[in-house]
């Protein structure tokens, strides 16, 4: 029993982390209907920047929170100039040129991470206080993890306040569905393109910065996670975010439970229950918003 409460909490650490991606990525791909290959890219120079700004020590719980959303309005800056300088001029080449324009933004921001930083793993320190537990009922729960739980609930609080009860919000919904309509009727799309896609990279630069403390900053990071975020993307279903946060509790506890129970099978145990999953609903969890 305490085996199964243990593999339930890390599941859910993990599941923050998974949602908190996978929502930045089902964001644009619902708006703008593109995979965006990027969006690891984005989730790496979150880390990196995290990293940077307090060089890998340990800081106050309120300072680490306060630096990874700085990380993460930088990443949101870096990618409103590429959906601008790059995304936006894509459109007028082939039905797939987003797709490779994106993908090669995520190769050139590795070759300058590694012309930054080097192909050494780093580590970024706990907040201070979090590297250690907290025991509940028998089990051992990591602050830290409380942290990114914590963080993920306001995350999906605050995507589904705008999203559903704001004017932008619903201005948001509109040029999702009908581009053509909501431009004839005035709204500015193409504005709310680059603002969605940088929220896009904000959400992939605070799964970066959360990540960090848990996993080694490396130039590979990025392309690791974005399979993650694809991940659960697929499997909560093509744009939705309430199928984002169902898929990610689902994969993060089956990732936890399996790697608890079958250590042999860690390695995939994210992919067993996302095969389970699509196999009896191949379009994915839940549609819509």
């Amino acid at each position: 029993m305490t085996l199964l409460l243990i593999a339930l909490v890390t599941g859910l650490s993990l599941a923050s982390i998974y949602f908190i991606a996978g929502a930045g990525l089902t964001t644009v791909y619902g708006v703008l209907h593109v995979p965006n290959f990027a969006h690891g890219a984005f989730l790496m120079v979150g880390g990196y920047l995290t990293y940077a700004i307090t060089r890998g020590i340990a800081v106050s719980v309120p300072v680490y929170l306060a630096v990874i959303i700085v990380a993460s309005l930088g990443v949101g800056v870096l990618a409103a100039l590429v959906d601008v300088l790059v995304l936006r001029r894509s459109y007028r080449g082939q039905a797939f040129a987003p797709v490779i324009a994106t993908f090669g933004v995520l190769l050139l921001v590795e070759g300058i991470v590694e012309a930054v930083w080097g192909l050494e793993p780093m580590a970024q320190a706990f907040p201070t206080g979090t590297g250690s537990s907290l025991e509940i009922g028998g089990v051992t729960v990591p602050y830290y993890s409380i942290f990114t739980i914590l963080v993920a609930v306001a995350v999906g609080v605050a995507l589904w306040l705008v999203l559903s009860r704001t004017s932008i919000g619903m201005l948001i919904r509109a040029a999702a569905q009908d581009k053509e309509m909501a431009e004839a009727l005035g709204v500015p799309v193409q504005l709310i393109y680059t603002g969605v896609f940088a929220v896009g990279g904000v959400l992939a630069g605070l799964a970066g910065g959360l990540a960090v403390p848990n996993y080694a900053l490396s130039p590979e990071m990025g392309a690791l996670f974005l399979l993650t975020a694809f991940a659960v993307v697929v499997v909560g279903g093509m744009g939705s975010i309430r199928g984002a946060l169902l898929a990610a509790v689902v994969l993060g506890l089956g990732a936890s439970v399996l790697t608890v129970y079958g250590p042999a099978l860690s390695g995939i145990a994210l992919f067993v229950p996302m095969i389970l999953i699509l196999l009896v609903r191949p379009q994915g969890l839940l549609k819509g918003w």
